[in-house]
């Protein structure tokens, strides 16, 4: 018995079109067991369908409803045309800006074998991140990851919100247009990790983070006027609410996490600065709090520091405290 085809790559120049019944690449659920499909430098093509009509119920299906990862690369003119979410799998559009500005009438009810997007990767997007609609139809997205675009801002004053599922967003590799994070990030409610990775043109963070109540990691990592942003004293209380703060691979000590530190009584900790040499502090009770908290008001530890438990059975990595 033949195996279904589960993955399957489209390039130009192939020719693989067929109008019939107004479907592109086949037809009616052609591919029913795919997992994994690709588009890439297709000059021409302008329209996808996600989704097929199967009655006058106002009821619809995915056409691939396996789907696991679709790629699309250098596709300047692509759009997506659909009734539906676009299915469970991950979604990358790298060079693809039209794929970014669909937009559709949520019209009729998707098959219950369907899901929503959880992944979204994109990739060298000249288009303003305010014009990116297909967002408003990504309800039950979880992770955002941007990489090499421009206008990050977003002026838009509602679009975040259809994305208020989101757990974590990445964005990296800016280009020199890209000066800041939108300002209504705070509308990502259930935003857990934001990492913000070799953007030297953003040098601030907006206002609206300290409503990421349920924000726990902050890495950035290749943006210096930003790292020195996060450390000043002002800044530092904007972000007091971070669990872990992570500063060019440091960690930035804040009142949370003295207050893990200091959440058990007896504690020998060893800190190891950029200078190697260990700071060996032995803690009883809440007696030596504020000579620390003085003493580490300006300092990043390492993610080697260790905390060691008085009668010296257990030893914890940064890492480890941090987790508790």
């Amino acid at each position: 018995m033949q195996r279904p085809t589960t993955t399957w790559s489209v390039r130009k120049p192939q020719v693989a079109e067929d109008q019939q019944n107004g479907q592109h690449y086949g037809y009616i659920r052609a591919f029913p067991q795919l997992e994994e499909f690709s588009l890439s430098h297709m000059d021409c093509l302008e329209e996808w369908n996600t989704s097929y009509s199967i009655g006058e119920d106002g009821l619809y299906e995915l056409a691939c409803p396996k789907l696991r990862r679709f790629r699309i690369k250098r596709c300047p003119l692509l759009r997506f045309k659909a009734r539906s979410p676009l299915g469970k799998g991950d979604l990358f559009i790298d060079g693809s800006d039209q794929a970014l500005l669909s937009s559709w009438e949520n019209r009729g009810h998707v098959h219950a074998s369907s899901a929503a997007t959880k992944k979204l990767y994109v990739e060298c997007c000249e288009a303003p991140l305010h014009h990116w609609n297909l967002l408003r139809h990504l309800p039950g997205l979880m992770h955002l990851d941007i990489t090499g675009c421009s206008d990050l801002t977003c002026s838009s004053t509602d679009l975040l919100q259809y994305i208020s599922s989101l757990e974590t967003l990445t964005v990296k590799d800016c280009k020199n247009g890209t000066v800041g994070l939108p300002e209504t990030l705070g509308e990502l409610t259930s935003l857990k990790e934001l990492k913000v990775l070799n953007c030297n043109g953003i040098k601030t963070l907006p206002e609206s983070i300290q409503q990421l109540r349920f924000l726990r990691l902050l890495t950035i990592n290749g943006c210096p006027e930003l790292v020195q942003w996060c450390k000043s004293e002002e800044n530092k209380m904007k972000l007091a609410h971070i669990k872990q703060i992570r500063l060019d691979g440091c960690i930035l000590f804040t009142d949370k996490i003295l207050d893990i530190l200091f959440s058990n009584n007896n504690w020998m900790i060893i800190f190891c600065f950029s200078t190697n040499d260990p700071v060996v502090w032995r803690h009883r009770g809440n007696k030596n709090y504020r000579t620390m908290v003085d003493f580490l008001s300006h300092k990043m530890m390492t993610a080697n520091m260790n905390v060691i438990q008085s009668n010296g059975e257990k030893t914890l990595s940064c890492q480890e405290i941090l987790n508790r």
